[in-house]
């Protein structure tokens, strides 16, 4: 017997063949996915294997820039015009050998080849060494740090190599966004973890910012602050060596407020890896003074003293009969001594840290040239861009962005801003 192919047996046959035709679109659908998370790991894996190979190729030519310079500076025969100029290069090449150790940790970490070598420490002491790096900084800019400390009873097992790099890199970005008030470090004990936490009474991370302070290459964008230099990778690092750890790091924020970054630390060794625990580990690699002198670079006053200005010279340029003056606004002190030195032979040079001081300098020195950075604290170059077309008397200046942000499409970004030309 059969049943005639009347309508709802053709509905039924109908419906059986949408249902197959979409189980096999969703297999299909399926394995294009599967094959496109490959291909983005495929891409990932080799984004880091290309990360480790040149920050690898790039520390041979750094040491060997490095070592001449540093033999230079300490050479009694140097000039002091040529010691001045060594300085800053030396300064720079500190920075840029700071920037390839953490590219080269970081894509240690995500290639999975960084095991760390954990050891029993006091951890109390540690940390509070490791703080006390920054306190010439913090008090040389008017602020405070400040301790909070309790005992620690159970024994506490950390790579102090990582540490060093977890609260270097906690204590820079508290020091970097906050002006005034204070930075805390606390350390204590929370049931069966260790709790340490930074906080500051800084510019604050707005709340939609939060879910993404960890991530890597993330930068917020930010006005305040004393410098807009970074990679955004300083965290991402942060997170992935406690982890190593085995434990977590959050962070409480509000914007103008400031913020709490709180490591959670398991006590005791049962959560580590047995074959990576060690009598004594290899000891910190002495980071400090690197991320101190990139901390001093952020305090304007430091910066005018060691060039030996004083205050008057500091907040004023002399007139210059006959000379043009140009306006530089650059939040790296570095690159504002170079360009002024490469111009003041033919230019009156007027100098401000950022965004918001240019535009109190304009107003005063109606300069017939502004140079800029894009990026700046307080107030960015196309912030001060904007402000300097829609002023009435200084609309009509020249305006030269200089920037490190090369490629095309940011320098069409800053000629449609207005800007009259874009230099990198």
């Amino acid at each position: 017997p059969y049943r005639l192919v009347d309508e709802p047996y053709a509905g039924f046959f109908s419906l059986v063949a949408d249902q197959v035709a979409t189980s096999f679109a969703d297999v299909h659908l399926l394995e294009e996915e599967r094959r496109r998370a490959e291909a983005l790991a495929e891409i990932d894996r080799a984004k880091t294997t290309f990360f480790s190979n040149i920050s690898h190729e790039f520390r041979t030519p750094l040491t060997l820039m490095l070592g001449p310079i540093e033999d230079a500076l300490h050479d009694p025969g140097t000039i002091p015009a040529n010691k001045s100029r060594m300085d800053v290069a030396f300064r720079n090449g500190l920075r840029l050998q700071k920037l390839v150790n953490t590219l080269l940790e970081f894509s240690r970490i995500e290639a999975g080849r960084l095991e760390g070598s954990f050891t029993r420490v006091d951890i109390v002491a540690l940390t509070r060494d490791l703080a006390s790096t920054f306190r010439s900084a913090i008090e040389k800019a008017g602020m405070e740090l400040r301790f909070e400390m309790a005992p620690v009873q159970d024994d506490v097992y950390v790579d102090p190599e990582m540490w060093e790099r977890i609260m270097l890199n906690l204590l820079s970005n508290a020091f970097k966004y906050s002006e005034q008030g204070s930075i805390t470090v606390s350390v204590g004990e929370a049931g069966e973890e260790l709790v340490v936490a930074v906080s500051d009474t800084g510019i604050g991370i707005p709340e939609d910012q939060l879910s993404k302070v960890f991530d890597r290459f993330h930068r917020i964008e930010s006005r305040g602050g004393r410098s807009q230099e970074g990679t955004g990778i300083g965290l991402a690092m942060v997170r992935e060596l406690v982890r190593l750890h085995g434990g977590r790091i959050a962070v409480e924020s509000k914007a103008g407020e400031g913020s709490r970054f709180v490591i959670h630390v398991p006590v005791g060794r049962n959560h580590l890896p047995q074959d990576r625990i060690v009598a004594t580990a290899v000891a910190a690699q002495g980071n400090g003074g690197i991320f101190l002198q990139e901390a001093l670079k952020w305090i304007p006053e430091v910066q005018d003293a060691a060039r030996g200005l004083v205050a008057a010279e500091a907040d004023g340029v002399p007139e210059e009969d006959g000379k043009p003056t140009v306006l530089l606004a650059d939040d790296n002190t570095d690159m504002r001594d170079y360009v002024r030195r490469l111009l003041s032979s033919h230019y009156r040079v007027v100098t401000a840290r950022d965004g918001e001081e240019a535009y109190e300098l304009l107003q005063r020195e109606k300069p017939q040239l502004l140079l800029s950075d894009v990026m700046m604290p307080r107030l960015d170059g196309f912030g001060l861009l904007q402000k300097l077309r829609a002023h009435p008397q200084l609309k009509n200046i020249p305006v030269l962005f200089l920037s490190a942000r090369a490629g095309e499409e940011a320098k069409v970004e800053g000629l449609d801003a207005g800007a009259d030309d874009y230099l990198v």
